[in-house]
């Protein structure tokens, strides 16, 4: 594998892309505000309960005013090893996520891609993951030295190194409904009907300062809530459905009697299904005797799957 070639130009623009993160990054944070659990929306909660298992310890709350006084909800929580920072609207949706592992081990793909790369630099302990906000894509950061020298270098999960602004660009952001072009509002009528009750819309851009690349409607209906993307003219690129308080399979709850023994499962499970319905997966959440919670996920014949692969 050869790393990917930038004319400088690109190089660049990648630099620029990286100064107006962080430095938005400082403006975020200086107007956070520590709040305590019992303020942060239940939808929230649960959210934040499935996404960071691994980091369900020492949470602490904060929620942050962006425009048009809109709050979004800002978790930093620790486990053993890690830290994880996530953003949330008020409904529980995702904007976007970074995972800090101490002394991880990295996939291989990416392990080969940096010594075929970068034969003589060394790979730090910090391994950092980046989440898209539709949490289907994931990127590694990973720190390199050589002597005085250092990188930070972005992978995809099959080893491809990506510029700055393939990871921390496109943005998520809440809009009203009059920002939203006739053709889109149009089809998440036809496509959704079960959850027209409460539509909330996001536009989706890849170029900062440019119009929308695609909008995200979120709705819920009686027991259901639905995440669809469009583009501009109104085409459906993918989205999904997800139903709660659903009757689970008998090979899942057979499952869970017999490798949790003393966990009981709660009435939080939910089942996905794609836009194709073509891929199908169950959340699971169970409480043991204790108190302590696990959230478990399972395909349509009960195999327990990774939550990195739904």
């Amino acid at each position: 594998m050869k790393a990917n070639q930038m004319p400088v130009t690109r190089i660049a623009y990648a630099i620029v892309i990286l100064f107006i993160f962080f430095s938005q990054s400082s403006v975020l944070f200086a107007q956070e505000t520590e709040i305590d659990k019992s303020e942060v929306p239940e939808a929230v909660l649960q959210a934040i309960e499935s996404d960071y298992m691994s980091c369900s310890g020492e949470i602490t709350w904060y929620i942050h005013s962006g425009s048009d006084n809109i709050n979004y909800y800002v978790v930093n929580a620790t486990g053993d090893k890690i830290t994880c920072e996530a953003y949330y609207d008020r409904n529980g949706n995702l904007i976007h996520s970074k995972t800090v592992m101490k002394d991880a081990k990295l996939p291989i793909p990416i392990l080969e891609a940096v010594y075929e790369i970068y034969p003589e630099w060394t790979i730090t302990e910090d391994h950092v993951v980046i989440r898209d906000f539709d949490e289907n894509k994931m990127y590694s950061e990973v720190e390199i030295t050589k002597g005085r020298e250092s990188k930070t270098l972005y992978f995809d999960s099959n080893g491809e190194e990506l510029t700055p602004g393939l990871v921390f660009g496109p943005g998520k952001e809440m809009v009203s409904a009059n920002a939203i072009p006739n053709p889109v509002t149009e089809r998440v009528q036809s496509d959704y009907m079960s959850c027209r009750e409460n539509i909330t819309w996001y536009s989706y851009t890849e170029r900062p300062g440019m119009r929308p690349d695609y909008y995200v409607a979120t709705a819920t209906g009686d027991g259901i809530r639905c995440e669809s993307r469009y583009d501009r003219n109104g085409n459906l690129v993918s989205s999904k459905t997800v139903a709660t308080n659903v009757k689970l399979p008998s090979a899942i709850t057979r499952f869970i009697a017999r490798d949790y023994p003393g966990w009981t499962i709660t009435g939080d499970q939910r089942i996905t299904t794609d836009f194709d319905e073509t891929t199908t997966y169950y959340t699971v959440v169970i409480r043991s005797e204790s108190g302590e919670r696990q959230t478990l996920y399972f395909d349509r014949n009960g195999n327990k799957i990774d939550p990195a692969n739904v």
